[in-house]
């Protein structure tokens, strides 16, 4: 019952998101599964649909940015995330990442992005913005795919309990490849990979303590 209740709550807020930012197109639900909600709509300016997976955590934001942010565990919840690891840390707020994804039987893809942490007042939500960016950092490997473009966002709302969190992505995967590949890419990768956070995150909650209150000390807020 209470999954069935969180999935309602999503589906109106979703309802209540389409109605909201005139000029932009609504977003229409396209999958649920297991509490996760997707939705998509066109992205704009002849860019790839952009698919929004949603779903509710149970676990504070702070918690879960710093899961997100741990690169060393990013295979265990991205969809068919095989490398990841830190290229730049410029602050704490603003990083590189390399990512590499398996697409069997095609190609490998891979992207370098540029993560920007953002928190409201009183930390009450939070977003991760990501974006693909040229560097030296990473170049090119022997084959594999570097995606030409990719924008992506994490949107945390904290709740009475627990955190609302929205994955949106849009990306161009470069290459060949079928449509079915694409469709995958864009809805599936979001879906799953809200599915194992909401499962992973609540029993790593105590391997961020000290991360969890140093964010809070540096944004005075209280625990």
């Amino acid at each position: 019952m209470r999954v069935l209740a969180r999935v309602c709550t999503i589906a109106l807020l979703i309802a209540l998101a389409q109605t909201a930012g005139a000029g932009e197109a609504a977003w229409t639900q396209v999958l649920e599964k297991d509490g996760v909600v997707v939705s998509e709509r066109p992205d704009g300016e002849g860019r790839p649909v952009r698919s929004k997976a949603t779903t509710h955590i149970d676990a504070t934001i702070f918690e879960i940015l710093a899961y997100l942010q741990d690169d060393a565990i990013r295979t265990r919840w991205l969809d068919r995330c095989t490398e990841a690891r830190s290229l730049e840390e410029r602050s704490r707020w603003d990083r590189l990442s390399y990512t590499r994804f398996a697409l069997w039987p095609f190609s490998d893809r891979d992207v370098v992005v540029e993560n920007l942490i953002t928190v409201g007042p009183d930390a009450a939500s939070a977003e991760v913005r990501m974006r693909s960016v040229d560097t030296d950092f990473q170049p090119p490997v022997p084959g594999v795919v570097r995606m030409p473009w990719m924008r992506g966002e994490f949107h945390l709302e904290q709740m009475d309990e627990g955190t609302q969190i929205d994955f949106s992505l849009a990306l161009e995967l470069g290459g060949r490849v079928p449509a079915r590949l694409e469709l995958y890419a864009r809805q599936k990768i979001p879906l799953e990979s809200l599915r194992n956070l909401r499962k992973q995150v609540p029993s790593s909650r105590g391997n961020y303590a000290p991360l969890v209150r140093s964010w809070r000390r540096e944004l005075s807020v209280m625990p």
